[in-house]
């Protein structure tokens, strides 16, 4: 089949331009570079592969031959931002109870106790009685040691007067160690007793030992 015109002015200007760089560009993205005698097609569609050199009489517009691969320039790493705060972890299990310690070293001795003791007291300051009636004195006795403490004597003795009649002394069961007691001691007050104020005391024996407390009597019709 014999050549167009066309095709042979096409031809005739490549061959007048073996000394120049020509590029061609085909529909299918392929290009045709020309320089010197050596004839090179390249494919833009096909970044991977690198340029292929032809010999005379090769078809531009064909497939092309794979060549050597171009080396890719690499990017150099980076850092990416920081990543949200992750979520508290679930709670862990309860670990097993460890063994009990040594016993510590025995502490010092403390300072010595105080001696208990034996009290004495009158419930009321002062008490009221009329005439020709009985006078009711309340004491209150406790046993604040650490022993017993055996029986007492309780004896009152009041100025003429009062005209006190009966006994005015009594006895108190004895008392164990931190026991106390409520007594009393009943006097019969006379009936040409002296009005007013008179002052009664009140003895209590216990041990060998002796106390004695007060206490206002207030003389009324």
């Amino acid at each position: 089949m014999a050549a167009s015109p066309s095709q042979i002015a096409a031809a005739g200007a490549i061959r007048s331009a073996r000394r120049q760089l020509v590029r061609f560009t085909y529909a299918a993205g392929r290009t045709l570079i020309r320089a010197g005698t050596d004839t090179i097609k390249r494919d833009r569609l096909d970044r991977g592969h690198g340029d292929q050199r032809l010999a005379d009489g090769d078809r531009l517009d064909g497939p092309l031959r794979p060549g050597p691969a171009r080396p890719r320039r690499l990017q150099p790493p980076s850092t990416g931002a920081q990543g949200p705060t992750g979520g508290q972890g679930a709670t862990g299990a309860t670990g097993t109870q460890g063994s009990n310690g040594q016993n510590g070293a025995q502490g010092p001795r403390g300072p010595a106790g105080k001696d208990g003791s034996f009290s004495f007291l009158a419930k009321d300051a002062s008490v009221s009685v009329r005439r020709g009636r009985i006078l009711d004195l309340s004491f209150r006795i406790a046993n604040d040691t650490s022993a017993r403490v055996g029986r007492s004597t309780a004896t009152a003795s009041a100025p003429a007067a009062l005209r006190l009649r009966g006994p005015r002394s009594f006895e108190i069961d004895a008392l164990k160690a931190g026991e106390s007691r409520t007594v009393h001691l009943r006097l019969k007050v006379g009936a040409n007793a002296a009005l007013g104020r008179q002052a009664v005391k009140v003895e209590l024996e216990v041990g060998g030992r002796s106390a004695t407390r007060g206490v206002t009597v207030i003389v009324t019709r």
